[in-house]
């Protein structure tokens, strides 16, 4: 059964990050050249294209936090009736009765809302962890010095592994099942 959530919570990590990535990757190349149409009137040199990779790099953790959580929502999905090692997980209606094959948004948004939801006081406990842990081992580091944005979003896919399996366990409309 280990091998199911590790293999399942790699894949989920694997969508993410891909999928997030190259989403605002994509949004801050589009928004940028938005921005270079309606300036239409700058020519191509160097000054120019340092500016749009400048525009372009301001865009990019913008955009990618809005493809981050669009990305969790659509990883939701793709996790269910996918079979690992003799293992899937299935998703239910809300009796916990009714198999639902073809899975739509509609049929994700309470559970979504709960897994968010986990998933965000997970990050913040680790988060919590860590700060203690800095504090308590590093007495000279600054308490948030290290902290940004990427050690963010590391412990939200940490998160992603504690929570999918919590998710199977406790909620009546996820199961894991043979196949």
């Amino acid at each position: 059964m280990f091998k199911f959530w590790f293999v399942l919570w790699l894949r989920w990590a694997y969508f993410v990050s891909s999928v997030s990535f190259l989403g605002a990757t994509l949004l801050s190349v589009v928004i940028t050249l938005i921005i270079f149409f309606i300036k239409s009137n700058l020519a191509f040199h160097e000054g120019t294209l340092s500016a749009l990779y400048d525009i372009a790099l301001f865009w990019l953790p913008i955009s990618w936090s809005l493809s981050f959580v669009l990305t969790l929502l659509w990883s939701l999905k793709k996790i269910f009736n996918v079979c690992l090692f003799g293992h899937t997980l299935e998703l239910y209606d809300c009796d916990g009765k009714t198999y639902i094959e073809e899975i739509a948004a509609k049929n994700l948004r309470k559970l979504w809302r709960k897994w968010l939801f986990a998933l965000i006081w997970t990050s913040a406990a680790l988060t919590v962890l860590s700060v203690l842990l800095v504090y308590f081992i590093l007495p000279t580091q600054s308490l948030f010095g290290w902290f940004s944005i990427y050690w963010l979003y590391v412990f939200v896919m940490l998160s992603g592994y504690i929570t999918l399996p919590l998710m199977a366990s406790r909620c009546k409309m996820v199961k894991v099942e043979s196949c």
